[in-house]
């Protein structure tokens, strides 16, 4: 009886494609891009380029960083060579700021922050030197998740986030203030109006302490609000 083996590049580009597909999109990039010409065009192609998640989690509370070690692989090699490729990047604070500074992101319109201490989030949409000032123009749909860690009035700076969010992003058409519903990340205007204004805005998904505040937010401030609100 006779024995044939068929080694993995020996399979048709279709069939590496579908494998790639089952497997985590940063294992495919880590492990595949650069190793040879036919790997680089595969994994170049929009469904392993087109949006990252760059961070581990195990659940909506329990998100952590990337190893350095594929970090570092991440951001000295991967990223540069397929910046102009993605269009969508979930992250987390501890390396957000070294993935932004390791390439541009020319096409980025959409982008996740999560498991941001609340202070820091504000310090980074009131700080000028901040990276998200690079893309204040481009940012279509936006979603961050805060956290906080330090005893004090978190409503308060849930507020002032959410309100400096939209002084910083002057295109948005998606906010999402609250992406996991056990989070408790609310906002309230007290007996003053908010100063956030936007005509380009279609969705919200926010949580607000009072009526008033929804009352507010639907008092014609966003002038093109027209799909949905989820409060």
């Amino acid at each position: 009886m006779e024995y044939s083996s068929v080694q993995f590049n020996d399979l048709p580009d279709e069939i590496i494609f579908i494998i790639f597909k089952k497997l985590n999109k940063l294992d495919v990039l880590y492990s595949f891009i650069n190793v040879n010409t036919r790997f680089n065009n595969i994994v170049h192609d929009p469904t392993f380029t087109s949006g990252l998640t760059l961070f581990n989690y195990l659940s909506y509370d329990y998100i952590y960083p990337l190893s350095d070690l594929i970090l570092e692989r991440f951001c000295l090699q991967i990223l540069p060579k397929i910046a102009r490729q993605i269009k969508w990047l979930d992250l987390e604070p501890l390396s957000m700021k070294r993935i932004f500074l390791s390439a541009n992101y020319p096409n980025l319109f959409r982008l996740g922050i999560y498991y941001i201490e609340k202070q820091a989030a504000l310090n980074l949409f009131t700080d000028k030197t901040s990276v998200m000032h690079r893309l204040k123009n481009d940012i279509l749909s936006f979603t961050i998740n805060t956290i906080n860690t330090q005893q004090g009035a978190s409503i308060n700076l849930d507020t002032l986030v959410f309100t400096h969010i939209f002084n910083m992003f002057t295109n948005l058409q998606y906010f999402n203030f609250d992406p996991f519903f056990l989070c408790y990340q609310r906002i309230s205007f007290g007996s003053s109006p908010p100063t956030v204004f936007s005509s380009t805005l279609l969705e919200l998904h926010v949580k607000v302490m009072y009526i008033q505040d929804c009352l507010y937010l639907l008092d014609g401030r966003f002038i093109n609000f027209g799909h949905s609100m989820l409060i």
